[in-house]
């Protein structure tokens, strides 16, 4: 598991990691967390807010919305770091909305996740894998 310090407005925590999962609410959206042992749980990266995108999609096993209310720096974190970029579709950013908060969809380089949770990505691909089956298979009866 890769090591990192993780810098928010408050602090600057060191010797964190980056936790991969899926939600229990929707095993379709990735959940990934970010912890150290000294302070715990520090933030949560993604935000589950349903695995439909519109027109008939759902996101892929590598996709997830972004938490940029509660993490301001996050998304250049996630440049800085080469784990993820931006999802568009005709051009434009794609963005899920929850109350006054707009969460960006961003697609995470698989052979950096591996890098930070290789565990974890792997059964991540596997449940998302099987789920998604699950939901083609009532989709079509």
């Amino acid at each position: 598991m890769k090591r990192f310090d993780y810098k928010t407005e408050y602090a600057t925590y060191k010797d964190c990691v980056l936790s991969i999962s899926h939600y229990t609410y929707d095993p379709l959206c990735m959940a990934l967390s970010i912890s150290n042992d000294v302070d715990g749980p520090i933030t949560n990266v993604t935000v589950n807010l349903g695995h439909d995108i519109g027109n008939d999609s759902i996101m892929l096993w590598n996709q997830a919305f972004i938490d940029t209310n509660k993490n301001p720096n996050i998304l250049e974190w996630l440049s800085e770091t080469g784990l993820a970029e931006p999802v568009t579709r005709f051009g434009e950013p794609v963005i899920a909305h929850s109350g006054f908060c707009e969460y960006p969809l961003y697609a995470f380089n698989e052979e950096k996740l591996k890098e930070y949770d290789e565990s974890g990505w792997t059964q991540r691909k596997e449940e998302w894998t099987r789920r998604y089956n699950e939901w083609r298979n009532q989709r079509e009866h």
